[in-house]
C-alpha cells in the first residue's frame, strides 16, 4: 500500500499529505515511524488527529473528496499531475461510481458498503487517488459540510510573469514585429481578451457574440444621431483577430453602416483580419490602415460617427507620474494618491485628445479595458513577453470632461448588460475538457454546458463570470 504521508527530519514535521495536516515532531519520532517502531496507542492517536495513517485500511473512517482538478466519466479519469500535465487513465464504470461518491461526506466505509465490488480492488484504486503523485482524492477526518473544497487543494496555479520596474512601457515594436504565424497564438495562448473569448454567440451575452451585442447597444445610444439615408462611418482601432468587426458586419443591416475602417499597428494582424473579413462584407466596404493610431496622419483618416477602440489601450505608451509633464493630469492623479513611481499610461490620454479630432458631431466612441481593484495603474503579470498598463478610468474620464467629451464610465458587465449570477467552466476544468476534446478558447457558461455534449464527465468546476470580468471596465465618450 502506498504511504501517504511526508517527513522533514530536518525541521522536525510529519505531514499527513491527505489531509494537508502537519505535526512538529522530534527527529527521533520520524525515525521510530520509518522502523514501524510505533505503539498501538500512538498509532490511534495520530490516527485521530488526521497526522498518521500506514494505508488506506486504517482509513475507513475518513470522508474522500475528489480534487477540482480532475473530471471522469465511465470510461475516462482526466486530472492533473504532480508536474501540471494532463493525465489520462481509463476507469472502469464501478470506480467512476466510486469517484461519483467522493463528496467529502461520504465515509470510505460507507463507499465499500456501496459497492458491488471487491474491497481489494476499492483499496487498490484509493490508493492510486491518494498517492503523492496523483493527490486526485484526499481524506478528510470530519465530514466537508459546509465547508469549502479550495481550502483543502492547494490548487494548481497558472504562472504570472515577473517584470523588472521600468520608466516606461512601450509595445509599439512589439505589435510591428508580430510575425503572420503568431497571430492567432496572440490570443490563444499568450493573452486573453474578453471580446475573443465572447466572440461566438453565447448565453452570456443574450445569445449574441460580443461585436453584435456591443454593436447594438452603441446604435441604441445614438439612433437619434444617425442619418438613417446615409449609415454609420466606423473606425475600429486594434481589431486583434477581427472577430468584433466580423460579427458587426454580419449582424448589423447594411443600412446602419456606410464604411468600416480598421486602423491597426500590426501587419500580420491587419492580414488576418482582411483574410476574415475581405474588402467588402455584407455589402459594405471595409478600408485597412497599417498605422499607429497617435501617429497617424489626419489626412489618412476622416471623421467618424462611431469609433470602437476594444481592449487596447493597455498596450499603449506608460510612464511614471514622476516623468508626467502634463499638470493637469499630475495634480489630479496627486489628489487620488498617486506616487511618483507609479504608472501614468500617457497613451490613453493622447488617445482621448485623437478621438476628439476623429469623431464627428454628435458622435461617440467606446473604450474598454482592465483596471486594478484600486485603481492604480500596474504592469499586467499574465504577459510575460510584452508590458501592458492597466488603466485608471477615474483619470481618463476626468481628462475627457476637461478637452470636451460628454464622457460616462461604467463597468463591462454593466455595459454590456450581463447578468451578475452567471457561472462558467473554471480554467482548470475547461482546460481538462480542452485535452479531451480540442476546444477552441472561450467562456462557456453553465446554460451553455447543458448543450454541449461532454459524453458524461462530471465535477466540470464552475466559477462566477464575475471573477474575470470584474475589473473590466468602459468609458463612453460622446462628441458634444
Amino acid at each position: 500500500m502506498n504511504a501517504i504521508y511526508d517527513i522533514d527530519n530536518n525541521n522536525m514535521i510529519i505531514t499527513n499529505v491527505l489531509t494537508g495536516v502537519s505535526y512538529s515532531c522530534p527527529a527521533a519520532f520520524g525515525d521510530r515511524y520509518k522502523a514501524g517502531e510505533f505503539s498501538h496507542d500512538e498509532r490511534l492517536f495520530f490516527l485521530h488527529e488526521g497526522f498518521y495513517a500506514k494505508d488506506i485500511y486504517e482509513l475507513q473512517n475518513f470522508y474522500p473528496i475528489v480534487t477540482p482538478y480532475a473530471i471522469w466519466n465511465e470510461n475516462c479519469l482526466v486530472y492533473f499531475g504532480k508536474n501540471d500535465d494532463i493525465i489520462k487513465t481509463e476507469v472502469s464504470a464501478d470506480l467512476s461510481f466510486i469517484l461519483s461518491l467522493c463528496n467529502g461526506n461520504i465515509s470510505i466505509c460507507e463507499i465499500l458498503d456501496c459497492c458491488e465490488i471487491p474491497k481489494e480492488k476499492v483499496y487498490e484504486f484509493m490508493n492510486f487517488c491518494i498517492s503523492s503523485e496523483n493527490q486526485i482524492i484526499k481524506l478528510l477526518s470530519d465530514k466537508l459540510g459546509n465547508r469549502n473544497i479550495d481550502n483543502f487543494f492547494g490548487g494548481y496555479t497558472f504562472s504570472l510573469a515577473s517584470h523588472n520596474p521600468v520608466s516606461k512601457t512601450d509595445n509599439d515594436s512589439y505589435y510591428r514585429n508580430l510575425s503572420e504565424d503568431n497571430v492567432e497564438r496572440q490570443f490563444t495562448d499568450i493573452e486573453t481578451t474578453i471580446s475573443y473569448m465572447l466572440r461566438n454567440r453565447t448565453s452570456i451575452l443574450h445569445n449574441k457574440s460580443y461585436g453584435e451585442c456591443l454593436f447594438k447597444i452603441l446604435y441604441n445610444k445614438m439612433e437619434s444621431e444617425v442619418n438613417q439615408n446615409i449609415g454609420l462611418s466606423i473606425l475600429e482601432i486594434g481589431a486583434g483577430l477581427g472577430d468584433v468587426a466580423l460579427s458587426i458586419l454580419d449582424t448589423a443591416p447594411s443600412h446602419r453602416i456606410c464604411d468600416y475602417t480598421i486602423c491597426d499597428i500590426s501587419a500580420s494582424m491587419l492580414a488576418a483580419q482582411r483574410n476574415k473579413i475581405g474588402t467588402v462584407h455584407n455589402g459594405i466596404p471595409v478600408q485597412y490602415i497599417h498605422n499607429n493610431i497617435l501617429n497617424s496622419p489626419t489626412t489618412m483618416l476622416k471623421r467618424y460617427d462611431l469609433i470602437i477602440c476594444n481592449e487596447v489601450i493597455a498596450d499603449l505608451p506608460s510612464i511614471t507620474l514622476k516623468q508626467c509633464s502634463n499638470e493637469v493630469i499630475r495634480s489630479k492623479a496627486t489628489s487620488m494618491n498617486y506616487l511618483e513611481g507609479d504608472y501614468i499610461n500617457i497613451g490613453a490620454f493622447e488617445l482621448i485628445t485623437r478621438l476628439w479630432e476623429l469623431l464627428s458631431s454628435g458622435g461617440i466612441a467606446f473604450v474598454s479595458e482592465y483596471s486594478e481593484s484600486d485603481n492604480i495603474p500596474q504592469i499586467s503579470r499574465v504577459m510575460g513577453d510584452h508590458q501592458e498598463t492597466s488603466i485608471d478610468f477615474r483619470l481618463l474620464e476626468d481628462f475627457a470632461n476637461e478637452i470636451g467629451f460628454h464622457s460616462l464610465s461604467s463597468s463591462l458587465m454593466s455595459f454590456m448588460e450581463i447578468e451578475h449570477d452567471i457561472s462558467v467552466v473554471s480554467p482548470h476544468a475547461f482546460f481538462l475538457l480542452q485535452s479531451v476534446y480540442g476546444l477552441n478558447k472561450g467562456f462557456i457558461a453553465t446554460q451553455d454546458l447543458e448543450s454541449i455534449n461532454f459524453l458524461g464527465y462530471q465535477n466540470i468546476k464552475m466559477v462566477a463570470l464575475s471573477m474575470f470580468l470584474r475589473h473590466f471596465k468602459t468609458l463612453l465618450l460622446q462628441k458634444t
